[in-house]
C-alpha cells in the first residue's frame, strides 16, 4: 500500500506542478498564445497541462544540451519556471484557479482521475513496472541523464551499461522529450531512480492523453463540453492502445499522441477567425514541434495536420487581406516550431533509418480486428492475443461514423486532413509494404502501431459522434457515464488479466511482489561496499534477466559482459565481449539461482554473493523443452537435440569436473544407455551413464563465468512423438554439479 501511495502522489504532484507551470506561464507569455491556457474553463485548465508538461520537457532538454547533468540541469528547469512565475505574479495573475463550468469540470476530473488510477494499476498489482519493455530503455537513459549531459558525446563503457542504450539514443537520432520529462522528475528526488519514478510518469502520459481527447473533442471536432468530457471519460477505462501502451512501455508513444491531440485541438481552434489565428500560431508552431520531439515517428503526419491547417484557414478566409494574415501566422508558426523543434529536425534523418529497420513483431490479426483496434472495440493482448468484442466495435463504430458525420457537415479539416494522412499510411502498409516476418503484402505490426496512434483521435471523434446522438447537456453527461460504466465492466476483467501478466513479469524477474520496495532495499544493503564492482551471472541467457539486473543495481560498476541479455542494445560490438576481471575481494559475483552446495549471503530481489574463489554451478538449468520437477523434487531438464545451459564460474582457468544423473527418456531408442554431449566455447566432450546412471567430465574452464552447454547424444526413437506431447524426450538429466579436478 505504501508504494500504491507514493506513486498516486507522485502522479498528482507532477500533473499539478505541469498545470501550475502551464498557467503561469500563460500569465506571463499571453501575448504568444498562451492566454489560451488562462481562462478559468475546463478547456484552458487541460491546456495548461500540456503547456506546463511542454515548458518544463524543453527547459530540461536545453540545459542537457547545453552541458548540464540532471540535478543542475533540473535546476536551471526550476530557475527559468520561477521568473515566469514572477513575471506573471507582477502582471496579475488574477484568475490563475479560477474556474468554471462546474459540473464539465468534474466530469473531466472523473475521466483524469480513472484514467490515472488505471495507468497505475500494473504497478499497484505487481509493485512495479514489468519490465519487459521499451521502458527498460528509457529507464536507463534517464537515469544516465542523472550524471551527464545529453549534449555531450556518449562515451560507451560496458562497466556502466546505461551508456549503450544513451549512445544508440544519441547516434540513431532518438526523440528525447518525454525521457527529458523523465530525467527531471527523477532528479526532483534525491533518493529515488528512473526506475521509481517511470510508473507515474508513463501514468501522467496517459493523463495527457484524456486531457487531449477532451481537447480535441471540443476544439477539432466541434463537440459539446459535456459530450467531449464524457467522451474522455470512455476512452480513460476502456481497454485501448493506450492502456497497453502502458503495459509494454511504449512511453514515448503515449506522449507523441498527447501532444497529436492538443496539435489538432489547438490548430482547428485557431481558424475560428483572424484574432483566434494570431494568438493561435504560436502555439499551433510550439505544439507540432513537441509532437516531433516527442514521437517523430508521426512525421508525416505532423506535416499532414499543419497543410490541413492552412487549407482550412483558407478555405473559410478568401480574401486578399485574410491571407495575408494567414501569411503571418505561417511564419510565426514556422519560427516556433522551429523554436522548439529545430534539433530534432537535424536528428531526423538518423531516426528515419533506423525505424525502417526490423521492430516489432508479426501481429496476425484480421482487418475488422485491425478496425477494432483503431476504434476502442479491441485490444492487443499481453500474450499478442487479440481482445476483439464484437458488439464494443458495432458501438463504437456508430458513434466514430456519427462523429465522422459531424466533421464533414461542420467541415472540420484539420480533423479530417489527419483521418486521411492515417487512412494514407494504412492503406500503404496493407497493399504496398512487405511483412518482414511472412514476406507476404501487408506490414502487420507498423498497422498495428497506426491503429495505437490513431485510436486517440478517434476517441475524440467519437465523443462528438456520442453528443450528436444525444444532444443536449444533461443528456450527454449521463449517457456518457453510462457507457463509461459499460465500457468499464468490459473492458475491466481484461484490466485486471493484464495487470496480472504485468506483476508475473516483475515477480518473475525481480523475485519479489515488491520490486519498487525491494529494489530501494538492495541499493541500501550494497551502499556500505561501494567499491565492489558487480558481477551479474547470466543465469538465463537470452531474456530479460541480466538487463533487469542492470537496472536493479543502479549506480554500480558492473564487471560481467552482456551477451545473451536481451534488450541491451548498442551500436558497438565490443560492449558485449568479456573484459579483465577485477580480483576476487575487488567483486560480487550475484545470482538469483544459488548453488544449493555454496554458502552465499542472500540479497534483497533475489540476489546472493557467491564467493568468487570456488568453482559453482547456477541451480538455473536452461532448456529449450522447459524445465520438470524430478521424482525426488529437483529441477529435471528432458535433453533432446537442441543443447540445455547452465552458467558456471570457475576462480581459475583449468579444467574442472561436470557431473550430474542422467537417465534414459522415453525417446531413447531401447538398449542405447544415456550419453550426452557437453560443449563449452565449441568445444565437445561426450558422457556416458555409468551403472547408477550418474556420470561425470572433465571440462576446460576460463577464469570468470562459463556457459554449459548439454544435449543428447542420440536422436530420438523412430516413431517419436507418441501422443500429443512434441519434445524429444530423450534423456533426463538431474543434479548437475561443478567441482575442482
Amino acid at each position: 500500500m505504501r508504494i500504491a501511495a507514493e506513486l498516486t502522489a507522485l502522479w498528482l504532484v507532477y500533473g499539478l506542478a505541469c498545470w501550475f507551470v502551464g498557467r503561469v506561464a500563460g500569465f506571463a507569455l499571453g501575448s504568444l498564445g498562451l492566454r489560451f491556457a488562462t481562462r478559468p474553463t475546463p478547456e484552458s485548465h487541460a491546456l495548461a497541462a500540456f503547456a506546463g508538461t511542454g515548458l518544463l520537457c524543453t527547459l530540461f532538454g536545453a540545459a542537457s544540451y547545453l552541458g548540464l547533468s540532471g540535478r543542475p540541469a533540473a535546476v536551471a528547469a526550476a530557475a527559468g519556471c520561477a521568473a515566469l512565475a514572477g513575471v506573471a505574479f507582477y502582471r496579475g495573475a488574477r484568475g490563475l484557479v479560477r474556474v468554471s463550468k462546474i459540473q464539465d469540470l468534474l466530469l473531466l476530473g472523473l475521466a483524469v482521475g480513472c484514467g490515472g488510477g488505471l495507468s497505475l494499476t500494473p504497478s499497484y498489482v505487481g509493485g512495479g513496472p514489468a519490465l519487459v519493455g521499451d521502458e527498460n530503455a528509457y529507464i536507463d537513459v534517464a537515469d544516465y541523464l542523472q550524471d551527464h549531459a545529453f549534449g555531450d558525446a556518449v562515451v560507451l563503457d560496458p562497466a556502466h551499461p546505461n551508456t549503450a542504450r544513451s549512445q544508440l539514443f544519441q547516434k540513431v537520432g532518438h526523440r528525447m522529450a518525454p525521457t527529458f520529462f523523465h530525467a527531471l522528475v527523477t532528479a526532483a528526488h534525491p533518493h529515488r531512480t528512473a526506475l521509481d519514478t517511470y510508473p507515474p510518469v508513463v501514468a501522467w502520459g496517459y493523463t495527457l492523453n484524456v486531457l487531449g481527447i477532451f481537447l480535441a473533442a471540443r476544439w477539432a471536432a466541434g463537440a459539446s463540453r459535456a459530450a467531449a468530457a464524457g467522451g474522455a471519460l470512455v476512452a480513460a477505462v476502456v481497454f485501448s492502445p493506450l492502456y497497453t501502451a502502458v503495459l509494454i512501455g511504449f512511453m514515448h508513444q503515449l506522449y507523441g499522441t498527447g501532444w497529436m491531440l492538443v496539435t489538432l485541438a489547438v490548430a482547428a481552434r485557431s481558424v475560428a477567425s483572424p484574432p483566434h489565428l494570431r494568438a493561435g500560431a504560436p502555439v499551433v508552431g510550439s505544439s507540432a514541434a513537441l509532437w516531433l520531439v516527442s514521437y517523430s515517428e508521426m512525421a508525416p503526419v505532423i506535416v499532414a495536420v499543419l497543410g490541413g491547417w492552412v487549407v482550412a484557414f483558407a478555405v473559410r478566409y478568401r480574401s486578399i487581406g485574410r491571407w495575408r494574415g494567414l501569411a503571418n501566422a505561417v511564419v510565426v508558426g514556422g519560427m516556433f516550431f522551429l523554436m522548439f523543434g529545430g534539433h530534432e529536425l537535424t536528428r531526423l534523418p538518423r531516426r528515419l533509418p533506423y525505424v525502417h529497420q526490423v521492430l516489432g513483431w508479426h501481429v496476425e490479426l484480421t482487418s475488422t480486428q485491425f478496425f477494432g483496434l483503431a476504434i476502442g472495440g479491441a485490444e492487443l493482448g499481453t500474450a499478442g492475443t487479440i481482445e476483439f468484442s464484437r458488439p464494443a466495435t458495432v458501438a463504437f463504430g456508430l458513434l466514430f461514423a456519427a462523429g465522422g458525420w459531424v466533421l464533414v457537415r461542420n467541415g472540420r479539416v484539420v480533423a479530417l486532413t489527419a483521418l486521411a494522412a492515417f487512412a494514407a499510411l494504412t492503406l500503404y502498409f496493407k497493399l504496398y509494404s512487405l511483412d518482414p516476418w511472412t514476406g507476404r503484402v501487408g506490414h502487420t505490426w507498423h498497422l498495428y502501431k497506426i491503429a495505437c496512434w490513431v485510436y486517440p483521435l478517434v476517441a475524440a471523434v467519437e465523443a462528438a459522434g456520442l453528443g450528436y446522438l444525444l444532444g443536449g447537456a444533461r443528456r450527454s453527461r449521463l449517457a456518457a457515464v453510462a457507457v463509461a460504466v459499460l465500457a468499464a465492466a468490459w473492458a475491466g476483467p481484461y484490466h485486471l488479466k493484464s495487470a496480472e501478466w504485468s506483476a508475473k513479469c516483475a515477480a518473475y524477474y525481480c523475485k519479489t511482489e515488491a520490486p519498487l520496495r525491494d529494489a530501494r532495499r538492495l541499493r541500501r544493503v550494497l551502499a556500505d561496499e561501494p567499491g565492489k564492482q558487480i558481477y551479474l551471472m547470466n543465469d538465463e541467457p537470452g531474456t530479460w534477466r541480466r538487463n533487469i539486473g542492470s537496472i536493479l543495481f543502479n549506480g554500480r560498476t558492473f564487471a560481467n559482459d552482456w551477451r545473451r541479455s536481451v534488450g541491451m542494445f548498442s551500436l558497438d560490438a565490443n560492449f558485449y565481449e568479456p573484459r579483465p576481471l577485477p580480483a576476487a575481494g575487488e567483486m560480487l559475483v550475484v545470482t538469483q539461482f544459488p548453488p544449493a552446495d555454496v554458502p552465499v549471503r542472500r540479497l534483497p530481489c533475489g540476489y546472493a554473493v557467491v564467493p568468487a574463489d570456488r568453482p559453482f554451478l547456477c541451480s538455473q538449468m536452461n532448456n529449450p523443452q522447459g524445465i520438470d520437477v524430478g521424482p525426488d523434487g529437483s529441477p529435471m531438464a528432458h535433453l533432446s537435440l537442441k543443447p540445455a545451459t547452465i552458467a558456471a564460474w570457475a576462480p581459475a582457468d583449468g579444467t574442472y569436473i561436470f557431473s550430474g544423473h542422467i537417465y534414459p527418456g522415453p525417446a531413447l531408442e531401447a538398449g542405447l544407455p544415456p550419453r550426452v554431449v557437453i560443449t563449452i566455447d565449441d568445444r565437445d566432450t561426450v558422457a556416458t551413464a555409468k551403472e547408477d546412471y550418474s556420470f561425470s567430465a572433465p571440462v576446460v574452464l576460463k577464469c570468470g563465468e562459463n556457459i554449459i552447454a548439454f544435449r543428447s547424444a542420440f536422436p530420438p526413437r523412430a516413431g517419436w512423438p507418441v501422443g500429443s506431447d512434441p519434445r524429444e524426450m530423450i534423456v533426463r538429466f538431474l543434479h548437475p554439479q561443478l567441482r575442482s579436478q
